[in-house]
């Protein structure tokens, strides 16, 4: 009768299982787990952008009507860099692909890098963009305290996260790597 077990288990899992499960190769993601994956995405988003916003509330002297502008460019910005990031991530993974073949010749590979390049070019015209919006917005005095506090309030966003992720943030570890603003200074010593 044990004999006869196994092959009637391993049959029946067969019609319940996916073949790439008794395998055990990863099965891909479903529909659903894609989605609930994307929900996870926009609700940090949200919860990223609402931090970001409360930061800069308390720094920037400016109305209200002027801050609700200045988070509603700053709202828009971030989905067009989101999308970026998205087709950098795509061109990377195509690239790295092309890269582990045997079969990739130079001109393939030379097209992936320039189409990663192109990507990048974008990502920083669209910052160089971005703070052009918020000039115009702001004073310049608010405009002043945005390029000191901004990039330090989004580099402890990062640490934060990559904390909660239990890693070191790429670019320094927990403690160290590039601070502050454009200049690339620290600016702690700058009261906001």
């Amino acid at each position: 009768m044990r004999r006869y077990v196994l092959p009637l288990l391993t049959i029946a899992m067969s019609w319940v299982m996916p073949s790439n499960v008794l395998a055990g190769e990863p099965s891909p993601p479903s529909k659903s787990h894609a989605q609930d994956r994307e929900k996870v995405r926009a609700e940090i988003r949200e919860k990223v952008r609402a931090f970001r916003n409360k930061k800069l509330y308390e720094v920037l002297k400016a109305d209200e009507a002027t801050k609700k502008r200045l988070v509603a460019e700053l709202d828009k910005m971030d989905d067009r860099r989101g999308e970026l990031r998205r087709a950098m991530m795509l061109a990377g993974k195509t690239l790295k692909e092309h890269l582990q073949s045997d079969k990739t010749d130079d001109a393939t590979i030379n097209k992936h890098v320039d189409e990663m390049l192109k990507l990048r070019t974008r990502m920083h015209a669209l910052e160089a963009e971005g703070w052009a919006a918020a000039r115009k917005i702001l004073t310049p005095t608010d405009f002043a305290r945005s390029v000191l506090v901004l990039p330090r309030i989004m580099k402890g966003l990062q640490r934060e996260i990559f904390g909660a992720m239990g890693k070191d943030h790429p670019r320094g570890g927990k403690h160290g790597g590039h601070h502050g603003g454009p200049d690339g200074g620290d600016h702690d010593d700058v009261a906001p």
